[in-house]
């Protein structure tokens, strides 16, 4: 099971080479772009600042299947972010009402979705950032996305041993991906783990730098 799981990390998958669905709202959403990695809010604020005032559509806090609000791009901040059990951000032009659901925006597009970290204890569980365009009619806007994400990933620490001490399973990963605010949790005694596997370790003392 953990290790079907951990074939999953890190990769960036597009529809000829397979993908990893986000399961929301009871229905399969295949992400065009996704990236499973450890983070923490304050690396995924810094995704969505990094994009360009031009490119900047609608902001969304989401929970319940639904959007709960529209963040203000002046007001975006960690604390904010983390009231929400996703973040959605649209492109330039495409705007989102209270109350809408993936279904109604997959049908305005491509936009950028992430899982916000949960942090329990002194436990930090992994996220899924993806760009959501099943359709496949947002081509321009997919590249955009596809852009920042690589960006995104240039300083990402790659390689880790993941570790399961009741199973007694240890193996290293070279697809693993976390942040370097992650790895310096994780060597302040934070366990980054993966989905709820919840007495899986995931070591970074093997990891190298991510290449773009």
């Amino acid at each position: 099971m953990i290790l079907k799981m951990l074939s999953l990390a890190g990769d960036e998958r597009s529809d000829e080479q397979g993908q990893r669905s986000d399961n929301l709202q009871g229905v399969q959403l295949m992400p065009r772009i996704s990236i499973q990695l450890h983070a923490t809010v304050d690396d995924l604020v810094g995704l969505l600042l990094a994009m360009r005032d031009g490119e900047r559509g609608d902001l969304l806090g989401f929970a319940r299947h639904e959007v709960q609000a529209k963040i203000e791009w002046q007001e975006l901040s960690s604390s904010t972010v983390a009231q929400y059990e996703r973040v959605i951000a649209l492109p330039r032009g495409a705007t989102a009402s209270i109350g809408d659901d993936l279904e109604a925006l997959i049908e305005r597009c491509a936009f950028l979705s992430f899982s916000v970290p949960e942090v329990d204890g002194d436990r930090l569980k992994d996220t899924l950032v993806g760009v959501l365009d099943p359709h496949g009619n947002y081509p321009e806007q997919l590249a955009m996305w596809r852009k920042l994400l690589n960006r995104f990933k240039k300083p990402l620490i790659r390689g880790a041993t993941f570790r399961n001490p009741l199973a007694g399973e240890s193996q290293f990963y070279p697809s693993l991906l976390a942040t370097p605010a992650a790895v310096a949790l994780s060597r302040n005694g934070v366990a980054l783990m993966l989905g709820d596997v919840n007495t899986a370790e995931f070591i970074t003392g093997d990891a190298s730098r991510s290449e773009a």
